[in-house]
């Protein structure tokens, strides 16, 4: 291979060690984690790499790897990857239009956009909600780019188990190296090919590091932003749960239970959450974390029940037929 290493091989490496075997180490971590993911098959790999603690890194690596690759897919193609091609249909699932007309709908000047007082608070670990409120607010006249990165920046969007980068700018990756095989190279190609190879996984390692992937190994170690959102949510005029599956874990991390419970008589804050297809897991989840039982909101339940609203459909359809989302 190239002399000139992948950085996250020689994480735990000697300067001195041995590179191939070094690479035949990275190799048997790949096929190890492979292989222990087609037998366990585990609902939540997050879980997987808590239990393994030899796989973490690599584990880590990989899911940035597969996180950066399919940003530079949707940015391609312009949608969702993880969405079936609809056919006429005119939107796809760019929910972010409904946030966009209502951060901009009352503002006259550009400094008005920084009066929105909203807040975003997320799982994911890429920056597509990022991006697409970048994109929509830069094409609105009235705002200046200034404005709008001023307004997207600080804690506006608080990535709870961290992000692949701080900026906006992909990496400036070539994935179809991936599809080249070293035997079919010559002298001329090796060398292009080594040095595009080290530029991804370089790209990998570094995005991987922004990451807090492993429960519970390092899902707490962040308390600056678990904070920032537990003063977002505690503080909120209304709250918007979209697209969540109440895990128990990330329930207890930002005090929901104090924040959103029924028998907080301190708070009355509108609460809408979608459950999409009514999934009686959901209902369950929500029901005990709002009210402590899990019996207190099922399918027969109405849309509206006390402060809060459920839809059961997908997020788009959500935001564009059920909840009000107007001031």
């Amino acid at each position: 291979m190239h002399s000139e290493r992948p950085n996250y091989i020689v994480e735990n490496e000697t300067p001195n060690a041995d590179l191939q075997t070094q690479w035949k180490r990275a190799l048997a971590e790949c096929q190890k984690l492979k292989a222990g993911l087609e037998q366990v098959n585990p609902l939540v790999i997050d879980y997987y790499l808590g239990w393994n603690s030899d796989l973490q890194t690599v584990g880590r690596l990989l899911i940035a790897w597969v996180i950066l690759e399919c940003e530079d897919r949707a940015l391609d193609e312009g949608r969702n990857i993880n969405r079936p091609r609809q056919t006429g249909a005119k939107f796809g699932d760019d929910w972010v239009r409904f946030v966009i007309h209502q951060i901009a709908i009352n503002c006259r000047k550009s400094k008005d956009l920084l009066d929105n007082r909203v807040s975003f608070i997320t799982f994911n670990y890429d920056l597509s909600l990022e991006t697409a409120l970048h994109k929509g607010l830069r094409h609105i006249q009235v705002f200046t780019e200034s404005d709008v990165s001023k307004f997207l920046s600080g804690s506006r969007i608080v990535h709870i188990y961290g992000k692949i980068r701080d900026g906006l700018s992909s990496s400036q990756v070539d994935w179809s190296v991936q599809g080249q095989h070293p035997k079919q190279l010559n002298e001329l190609t090796t060398g292009e090919f080594h040095m595009k190879f080290k530029i991804l996984l370089d790209a990998a390692y570094l995005a991987s590091k922004g990451l807090r992937v492993i429960d519970p190994d390092d899902k707490d170690s962040n308390d600056t932003d678990l904070t920032i959102a537990r003063t977002a949510i505690g503080t909120a005029q209304r709250i918007f749960i979209l697209g969540y599956g109440f895990d128990s874990n990330n329930n207890e991390r930002l005090n929901l239970r104090e924040f959103l419970s029924y028998s907080n008589q301190r708070s009355n804050t509108p609460v809408a959450f979608t459950n999409y297809q009514d999934r009686n897991q959901i209902n369950k989840r929500a029901s005990n974390l709002f009210y402590g039982n899990p019996r207190a909101l099922s399918s027969n339940s109405p849309a509206i029940v006390d402060r809060y609203e459920k839809s059961e459909r997908n997020t788009y359809d959500a935001l564009a037929l059920d909840f009000d989302i107007s001031n």
